[in-house]
């Protein structure tokens, strides 16, 4: 895959692939707050950069994603959402470029040692994001 520009845009879509069943509900069509919930070590959250990409190139970052999960497995749905829908929820965050790998970036900006504030920036990225089921 070509190396992407660092420059990100405002509208390009991002992908957060989720690998356990309590971070969506397929029953109610939602990505649920923990989903985006960062990394507590460097208070990051993962995406992939999306744009110009179609169902099955999506699928296969998805599961070269899950390649590196301890055990490997695959993601079971993503949420996908505007870098400008992270940018308006108005909690300082921003997204990245950070390769590698390929299209990879980060949600940084996240309020330290504030869990609860974490959770609530969460549930607003979360309700902006659109549940993609994997099969």
């Amino acid at each position: 895959m070509p190396r992407q520009p660092e420059q990100i845009q405002h509208d390009e879509p991002l992908a957060r692939f989720i690998f356990s069943r309590r971070h969506f509900s397929p029953t109610k069509n939602i990505v649920g707050a923990p989903a985006f919930i960062p990394n507590r070590d460097d208070l990051q959250t993962s995406v992939f950069r999306i744009y110009d990409l179609g169902e099955q190139q999506i699928r296969d970052i998805g599961e070269d994603v899950g390649r590196t999960q301890t055990p490997p497995r695959s993601p079971r749905a993503r949420g996908e959402i505007q870098v400008n829908a992270v940018i308006n929820v108005g909690a300082g965050l921003h997204v990245i470029h950070d390769e590698p790998p390929p299209r990879h970036a980060e949600i940084i900006g996240w309020p330290r040692d504030d869990k609860p504030q974490q959770l609530e920036i969460a549930k607003l990225l979360a309700a902006a994001a659109l549940l993609v089921l994997h099969d």
